[in-house]
Parts: structure tokens; sequence; C-alpha cells
């Protein structure tokens, strides 16, 4: 919640408000009971807060949360680590923001074949994970959730590698096929953002 409100704060102009946001979606409160998994990848929230650190021109904290976006390897899925994820597109979106191309050429190789090991990778049927958002009870089929995970990934690099509007198109194509998917509709608000804020800036 914090994350999607950040962006219409950071639209008004409320940057320091997006920043607090931001900051609090990386501790959530003691009071709610839960945390962040020790493996999960947070490198989303801290590309935006870079961004938004950036806006205020606090440039040494904008360089300290892109590195920790930059740097935010793997990621914990299906009650299993993960080397990689559809949030490394946003640890390869920060290394971009620091000037590592090299690092960031070669993070988009290991993305697509990780994606293309989807189409091969065995299937298991988690019955247990029921507090994840995409995973419920018996409900979910994984054959189709790891086709979407691949063609979302597709969307990724096709972004990263510059190719916007066919990026955007096929990520919408999703989203309307699956209206309740948080990640791809976490990845258009990026995208559309972001785009919006170069096409002002320049």
């Amino acid at each position: 919640i914090n994350l999607h409100l950040s962006y219409d704060e950071k639209i008004k102009g409320n940057i320091d408000v997006a920043v607090q946001l931001l900051e609090n979606a990386l501790t959530p409160p003691v009071s709610l009971g839960e945390d962040h998994h020790l493996l999960a990848n947070r490198s989303e929230i801290y590309l935006l807060l870079g961004d938004a650190l950036g806006l205020l021109g606090d440039e040494d904290g904008c360089t300290q949360s892109w590195s920790q976006a930059a740097y935010s390897s793997g990621d914990f899925r299906n009650m299993a680590p993960k080397t990689m994820s559809d949030k490394s597109f946003y640890s390869i979106e920060a290394l971009e923001r620091l000037g590592l191309s090299k690092e960031r050429k070669r993070m988009i190789g290991e993305l697509n074949e990780y994606a293309e090991a989807l189409l091969t990778e065995s299937l298991e049927i988690d019955y247990f994970a029921t507090s994840l958002p995409r995973l419920l009870l018996f409900k979910d089929d994984p054959q189709t959730n790891q086709e979407i995970e691949y063609r979302t990934i597709k969307g990724q690099i096709d972004f990263l590698n510059k190719n916007s509007e066919n990026a955007i198109r096929s990520l919408t194509e999703i989203l309307l096929k699956d209206p309740s998917n948080e990640t791809v509709f976490d990845l258009l608000t990026y995208m559309r953002s972001h785009l919006s804020l170069s096409r002002s800036i320049k």
C-alpha cells in the first residue's frame, strides 16, 4: 500500500511524503506482527526511494538506495530461494542509474536465461503456502503462473532494451487477462511513471 501511495504523492509533487511512505514500506510497523522475509527481494522499494531522494537533492541517500537496489540479489518465491525473479528488473534499472553498464548488460542476459529456463522447469504444487498473495489453496494453476512469469519477464527485458511501447503493450495484455496480478500492475505503474518523468525532464 505504501509503495502505491508513494506514486500518487510523487505525481502531486509531495516528494518528502513519498520518501516517508517508501521508508515505511521497508520497515513495517511492529504492531502489524509481520516483516519482510530475510531472503525477499526489496529492490523495487530501494529503487523508488533512490529516485525520490534524488528529486529532493539528497545525492548520498539517492546513491545508497540505488546501490541497495542494484545488489539485492536473489529472492524468495513459492517457499524457496531463487537466484533471479521478476524483481531483478528493478536491480537492473538501479545499475543503469549508477552508470554500471557492463553489470547491467550481464544481468539482463542472466534474467533472460532465467526466463527461458522457466519453460522447462519442473513444477511442484505447494498446498501450504496460503499466506502468499499469489498462492491460494488448491486454486492457482502452476503451469499458468509460470507462463505468466515468463511473459512478464520478457516484457521487462523489452523495457530494459528501450522497447517500452512493446513492453507496456504485452504487460497490459497480461493484466487484462489477470486483473489481480499485482506484480504486473506495479510494473506498468513504474514504467509509465518513469517514462512520464523522463519526458518532462527532456
